[in-house]
């Protein structure tokens, strides 16, 4: 179990999406998914599980939101596009690789 914490609490975790999937994997480690739902969000216990799932690529990490609270459109990716871009650039020109809706971000 990992727990949770942060300035605004459990509802700025799913301020996007009602539910967030991360699947993470460090080196040659194994790899966990976290699963932030509704039903964490109403319970009184911060502690999130992580379950062992087979492996990703070593040193990636996924983020899926699914049930967004907003409608997303093509000019609102864009956007998204850009701004990930240039809010990291620095990684990606250091070989890290974004990608959204499975096409690769640029710096």
């Amino acid at each position: 179990m990992i727990g949770i914490f942060g300035v605004g609490g459990k509802r700025s975790v799913i301020a996007l999406a009602e539910q967030t999937e991360i699947k993470t994997r460090f080196r040659d480690q194994q790899t966990h998914e976290l699963d932030i739902t509704a039903a964490w969000i109403k319970s009184d216990d911060w502690r999130l599980p992580a379950y062992a799932i087979p492996d990703i690529e070593p040193n990636t990490t996924i983020v899926s939101l699914s049930y967004l609270r907003s409608q997303i459109t093509e000019e609102d990716l864009d956007k998204l596009r850009v701004h990930i871009g240039q809010t990291y650039a620095w990684f990606l020109n250091k070989g890290c690789v974004i990608a959204l809706n499975g096409e690769s971000v640029a710096p």
